[in-house]
C-alpha cells in the first residue's frame, strides 16, 4: 500500500504591483486682483519728546537767539566796536546791550554802527552800576555779563550758555584757581569766605564780581536788577531763595585786563570788593540770624557770667604777676606737666576749669598746685575761658594781673614758648598777643575755611596786617585792660576779641609762633578740620560771622567801607523804565514772579 505524504510548501507573498508613478497636472495659480483697503483714519497724537528725535527741531533750538549781552564801556572803548560784531556773528545772541558811560561820541557812533544797543551817559557810573542798566533793557531768555576791556571770543563764553541751556540759574567763571597767587589776594579771600558763609565751598573763589557770568533773565526779575550793581548782595540773595548757581568754566581774566594799567580811579577797587561783600554779609545775617547756617549747638552758653567782676583793683598798677586759664577735659595724661611748665614760666596762678571730666584731671592739677574749678556738666568750646577769667579776677580781688594768659590742656608748652606772650603784655604794652600762626603756615596751606574766616575778619576790620592771626588759637595772653573792655561773651567766643579791641582801640599783634596744630589731640570733633562738614570747622565759621554782625553794627552794613557808585542814576533809570510800560504790565504781574512772592 502506498503511502502519499502532502508537503505543505510556503508562498512568498507577492510584491504588490507598482502603478507607473504619474504626476498629478498642476493647476495654474488664479491671479486675483489685489484688494485695496481704505486706510483707516486715527487722530493725530503728539510725538514723544523723549522718543522723538527731529533734527530740524533741534537745529532750530539753537539758532533761536536767546541771549542778551551787557557790556558796560567807559572811554574811549577801542575793543567795543569789533567785539560788538562778533558776538552779533554768534546764532545764539539776540541783541547786545552796550552802557557807555563817559565816552566820545565817535565811541558811541561806532559801536551802533556795529549793531549794538547803546544806553549813552554822559558822567561816569562807577563799577557794576552800568551791568544793572544794561540787564534792565535786556529782553533775551539769558543774559551775559562781559567787560569791555577784554577780547572776548565766542568759544571761550559758550560754555556759559550752556550750563543755563542744562538747567543752572547763574553761571560764574572759575577764577582764580586754588592754585594762582591771586586766590589769596585780600578779594579773593572775601569771596571765598562768603561761599563759605552760603555753604557752598565748592565755589571756592567764584563770584559775580568777575566777568563772565550769566544768569537766567527770570532770576534777575525776581531778585531785582538794581542788586546787580552790587554783584555779591545779588548773589547772597540768590542762594538764599535756593537759585541753582554753578561755575561754567575757568577764564583767566587777571592775565587780560588791562584796566589797572589804562585808567586810574578815584577810589580803591579793593576797599570797593570789600564794602560789597560785607553788604553781602548784612544781608545773610539779616534773613537767618547772627550765625547764619552754622548754629552754636556744642557751647552751653547759659554758664556764662554775666560780666567780670573787676570795678575793685587798680588797673594803673603793674605787679610782676601773671596768671593762666587751662580748660581741661579729661585730661589726666598731661595736665600735670601743662602745670608745670606754666609754672617755669613765671606764671604765679594757675586756674584750671574742670569741664565736665571723667578721669582723675582734678587730682593731678591740684596736685600740681593749681587752682581748680570742677563743673560736672561739660560746658563746651571756649566757655571755659570766660569762666576762668571771672573765677581769676574774683580770686584776685585786691590786687592787679597784669596778664593773662590762655592755653589748652592738650598738650604741654615749653616755658620759652609762653613767655614771649606774657613779656608782650607786662613790657611791650600789648593789650592783646596772639600767637604768629600765620609765620608757620605758607600761604599756599591757608586755604582752609577757619583760615579763610579769620583773614577775612581781620580785612573787615582794617587789620590785614594781622593775616590769619586770631584768638580763637592759643596760646595767647590779654592784658588787665583788656579784660576790662571784654565781656565773658567775648571770650567764649574768641573772633569778638578782635572786632572788640579794634572797637575800644586796644593794641593786638602777633608776637610769637608755637605750633599747635601738630602735638593737638584728635577728638571726634576736630577731625578733618579743613573740610567744611567738621563740627569745629562749622563752629568757628559761625564764631567769626557772629563777630562780623557785631562789627556791621557798629559801623553800618558795608563795615565803614566807601560806596562810590551813582545809584542814583540807576535809580532814575529803574523810574523811567517802571514809568514807560503800561499799566497792564505794571498791575498783572507774571505767574513766576505770584509763585515766588507765596
Amino acid at each position: 500500500m502506498t503511502t502519499i505524504t502532502r508537503t505543505k510548501t510556503r508562498l512568498k507573498p507577492q510584491r504588490p504591483i507598482q502603478k507607473s508613478a504619474q504626476k498629478p497636472a498642476q493647476k495654474k495659480p488664479v491671479q486675483k486682483k489685489p484688494v485695496q483697503k481704505k486706510p483707516v483714519q486715527r487722530p493725530a497724537q503728539p510725538p514723544n519728546r523723549r522718543t522723538t528725535k527731529s533734527p530740524h527741531r533741534s537745529a532750530s533750538r539753537r539758532r533761536r537767539p536767546v541771549l542778551s549781552v551787557v557790556i558796560p564801556v567807559s572811554g574811549k572803548g577801542r575793543l567795543a566796536p569789533n567785539m560788538v560784531r562778533r558776538l552779533r556773528s554768534w546764532p545764539a545772541v539776540k541783541e547786545v546791550v552796550v552802557v557807555a558811560n563817559k565816552c566820545p561820541s565817535a565811541t558811541v557812533k561806532s559801536i551802533q554802527s556795529a549793531g549794538g544797543l547803546v544806553i549813552a551817559y554822559e558822567e561816569a557810573l562807577g563799577h557794576d552800576t552800568g551791568r544793572a542798566i544794561g540787564a534792565l533793557h535786556a529782553t533775551g531768555k539769558y543774559v551775559l555779563f562781559l567787560d569791555a576791556d577784554i577780547n572776548w571770543t565766542i568759544a571761550e563764553l559758550q560754555p556759559f550758555l550752556r550750563r543755563l541751556r542744562r538747567g543752572a540759574d547763574i553761571a560764574l567763571n572759575r577764577y582764580p584757581l586754588p592754585q594762582n597767587p591771586r586766590y589769596h589776594h585780600p578779594t579773593a579771600v572775601a569771596k571765598r569766605a562768603l561761599n563759605l558763609a552760603l555753604d557752598r565751598p565748592d565755589l571756592q573763589a567764584a563770584s559775580l564780581t568777575t566777568v563772565p557770568h550769566a544768569i537766567g533773565r527770570n532770576v534777575i526779575e525776581q531778585i531785582g536788577a538794581e542788586h546787580l550793581a552790587v554783584p555779591p548782595v545779588f548773589y547772597t540773595l540768590a542762594a538764599l531763595r535756593g537759585y541753582r548757581i554753578v561755575t561754567a568754566t575757568h577764564c583767566p581774566v587777571g592775565l587780560r585786563n588791562p584796566q589797572h594799567k589804562r585808567r586810574p580811579l578815584k577810589y580803591n577797587v579793593q576797599e570797593l570788593i570789600l564794602g560789597d561783600h560785607a553788604e553781602a554779609f548784612h544781608h545773610l545775617i539779616t534773613h537767618t540770624g547772627s550765625r547764619g547756617f552754622f548754629p552754636d549747638s556744642i557751647r552751653n552758653r547759659q554758664a556764662l557770667p554775666a560780666a567780670f567782676a573787676c570795678e575793685d583793683r587798680n588797673l594803673f598798677q603793674k605787679p610782676e604777676t601773671a596768671a593762666a586759664i587751662v580748660p581741661a577735659s579729661n585730661e589726666a595724661r598731661t595736665i600735670g606737666r601743662v602745670v608745670r611748665q606754666l609754672t617755669a614760666a613765671g606764671v604765679s596762678e594757675v586756674h584750671v576749669v574742670d569741664n565736665g571730666s571723667k578721669d582723675s584731671t582734678k587730682q593731678y592739677a591740684e596736685r600740681a598746685g593749681a587752682f581748680v574749678h570742677g563743673y560736672e556738666r561739660a560746658l563746651g568750646h571756649d566757655v571755659p575761658r570766660a569762666i576762668g577769667a571771672a573765677k581769676t579776677l574774683s580770686h584776685t580781688v585786691t590786687r592787679t594781673v597784669p596778664a593773662t594768659l590762655f592755653i589748652d590742656a592738650d598738650f604741654a608748652i615749653p616755658p620759652r614758648h609762653l613767655r614771649p606772650f606774657i613779656d608782650a603784655v607786662t613790657k611791650q604794652d600789648i593789650d592783646v598777643a596772639l600767637n604768629h600762626f600765620s609765620l608757620g603756615l605758607g600761604r599756599g596751606v591757608q586755604r582752609d575755611p577757619v583760615s579763610t574766616m579769620k583773614r577775612f575778619l581781620n580785612l573787615m576790620v582794617g587789620r590785614p596786617d594781622l593775616e590769619a592771626n586770631s584768638p580763637t588759637a592759643i596760646p595767647h595772653a590779654l592784658s588787665q585792660r583788656a579784660l576790662e573792655c571784654l565781656t565773658p561773651l567775648d571770650l567764649a567766643v574768641p573772633p569778638r576779641i578782635t572786632v572788640q579791641s579794634v572797637l575800644q582801640g586796644l593794641q593786638v599783634k602777633p608776637v610769637h609762633y608755637v605750633d599747635v596744630i601738630k602735638p593737638n589731640r584728635i577728638r571726634k570733633i576736630n577731625r578733618n578740620t579743613r573740610a567744611l562738614c567738621a563740627p569745629v570747622t562749622r563752629l568757628i565759621v559761625g564764631d567769626h560771622l557772629e563777630a562780623l554782625e557785631l562789627w556791621l553794627t557798629a559801623k553800618g552794613q558795608r563795615g565803614g567801607f566807601p560806596q562810590p557808585r551813582r545809584l542814583d542814576i540807576l535809580a532814575k533809570a529803574i523810574a523811567d523804565i517802571a514809568a514807560s510800560r503800561s499799566p497792564v504790565e505794571r498791575s498783572e504781574p507774571t505767574q513766576e514772579a505770584t509763585q515766588a512772592t507765596l
